[in-house]
């Protein structure tokens, strides 16, 4: 849980962490409106490379959306994403020091 812990709130400096390793995102769930509490990451290191399909089909692309923040999630090991405007805030994970 995040009590006790440093908490920032710039979703920007959220992603430069993310980029460097784990972090542990706050945000509000738009379907359901619950508080979301996930470790996350953008290190590349950390991230599986792409499996092919089992038909051979390239992996759909999506439209890029600027309100939107896509990242990697460590516990589901899948991509999650949320919006820029329910997010909470964050702090580093514990295996970051």
């Amino acid at each position: 849980m995040w009590k006790g812990h440093r908490l920032r709130y710039s979703w920007r400096s959220c992603i430069a962490a993310m980029r460097t390793g784990e972090v542990v995102l706050l945000y509000v769930k738009i379907s359901d409106m619950s508080l979301q509490e996930r470790r996350g990451t953008l290190e590349p290191s950390q991230i599986p490379k792409p499996r092919a399909k089992p038909d051979g089909q390239a992996a759909r692309k999506r439209k890029a959306n600027a309100n939107v923040v896509c990242y990697w999630d460590l516990d589901r090991q899948a991509w999650r994403s949320f919006h820029k405007t329910r997010f909470v805030g964050w702090y580093k994970a514990y295996s970051d020091f």
